[in-house]
This record gives C-alpha cells, sequence and structure tokens, in this order.
C-alpha cells in the first residue's frame, strides 16, 4: 500500500487528532485534504468528490454533525467513509452503519488500527484493482509497473499516477484542472501545462500503437478504450 498514492478527505474538529492522523497518513504517502468542520467538509466534496477515494469523518463536529456529513455523501456517493467516534456503545456505531458508514472505530484512536482499517476498506472497493489490461497494455497496480507488448516500460511516479487517473476515468473526458487536482493534489500550486508536459511524456513510452490518451479540444484528455 505505500507505494500507492490515495486520495482521503480527513473531517475532524479535534486539532490535535486531526494533525496526528494528517501526520501519519502523509508519511504513508496518502494526500490528505482537511475539513474542520462538518460544513467545510461539505463544501469541499460537493466540488471535488470524484478526487477522493476514502473519507474520514468524526462524529463530534462544528456546524454539521459526523451523521449528518455521512448522510448528505451518501445521497450522491457511494465513497468509503470511516466514522470515528466516541463511546463506542452499541447504539453510536448502529447509526454509523445505518446512515451507510463502511467503518467504526472509537475513541481514543489507535492511527495503526485505523491505518489497517483503511487499507481493509479500500481492497473492498474497485478503486483497488490489482492490475488492468486492454490490448498489449499491462498496468499492475500493486508493483507500480506498465508493460508494453509484454517489456517493462520505465515510468516515472506521476507519470504513472496519471496513467492510473486515466484508467479510473476510462472514456471520460476530464479537463486539466480535474487532472492537476487528482493527480497533483487539491494544494498543488501550477500551471496547467504542467498536465501537458507529462501526457506528451506518457504518450511516448505508451507508443502511438497504445496511444488511448486523446485530446479533447476546449476540455482537456479522454482515455479512449471503449471497453
Amino acid at each position: 500500500m505505500k507505494d500507492q498514492s490515495y486520495n482521503v478527505l480527513l473531517v475532524e474538529s479535534d486539532v490535535n487528532t486531526h494533525d496526528a492522523i494528517l501526520y501519519y497518513f502523509k508519511n504513508q504517502n496518502y494526500r490528505i485534504t482537511s475539513a474542520y468542520d462538518g460544513g467545510m467538509a461539505l463544501n469541499i466534496f460537493s466540488k471535488l468528490s470524484d478526487n477522493f477515494d476514502l473519507v474520514i469523518c468524526a462524529l463530534n463536529l462544528d456546524v454539521v454533525d459526523g451523521i449528518g456529513v455521512l448522510s448528505a455523501i451518501r445521497e450522491i456517493s457511494e465513497i468509503p467513509v470511516i466514522m470515528i467516534g466516541n463511546s463506542g456503545t452499541d447504539e453510536e456505531q448502529i447509526k454509523c452503519f445505518t446512515k451507510g458508514a463502511d467503518d467504526y472505530l472509537p475513541r481514543p484512536l489507535s492511527l495503526l488500527i485505523l491505518e489497517l482499517r483503511v487499507k481493509v476498506v479500500l481492497k473492498r472497493t474497485y478503486r483497488l484493482r490489482k492490475d488492468w489490461k486492454f490490448k498489449g497494455l499491462f498496468v499492475d497496480f500493486e508493483g507500480r509497473r506498465i508493460f508494453v507488448d509484454e517489456k517493462e516500460v520505465v515510468v516515472t511516479s506521476k507519470e504513472f499516477d496519471l496513467l492510473k487517473f486515466f484508467i479510473k476515468n476510462e472514456n471520460v473526458a476530464v479537463s486539466r484542472a480535474k487532472i492537476l487536482d487528482d493527480v497533483w493534489g487539491f494544494d498543488y500550486i501550477g500551471d496547467e501545462r504542467t498536465v501537458d508536459t507529462i501526457v506528451k511524456q506518457l504518450r511516448s513510452k505508451l507508443t502511438r500503437k497504445y496511444d488511448f490518451i486523446k485530446t479533447v479540444y476546449g476540455i482537456g484528455y479522454r482515455f479512449e478504450t471503449d471497453k
């Protein structure tokens, strides 16, 4: 898991708990977007829901509580959500699971257990397919390796992340701005031409035979396989 990078929306009002989770998961190669209250979380998620692979959400939040956040997310998305509770009572857990939580942890929180739960939940989702194959192009997600006609192609970390993003959004037109947010991160400060540069590099390595990355004029790109 550490060789892969996943985008997590962290919703936690307690500063100490938030910072502990943030630094721990960043060290495990996760990309973290922070929300310090329920209103902020819903605002971020409404704009960038497709960017996230997982939500970690506390029950005790300002503005909108954790159950409110979970319920709102479930109205528009099936993204995995892990709730951080309080007492750990049956009533509290039942409430979370009834509203659509994928997992629940009580306080005091063990970061190691949280990480293990995150891995288990992610493995249950389609986002963590072990590999992908179409014609002569094979992608090993776990090993972060790409093969063209059974020959390994050496790519940079960012090139691999970009191809993974395209596969995740197969046959969907995506803007350069969305690619920047998802592959480079929500807080990345840079020019959209960065995307064009990495796309050009990736295209050359996939060769013309497997150039599935099509330019969508006025929008961005589409990874076109028609599978």
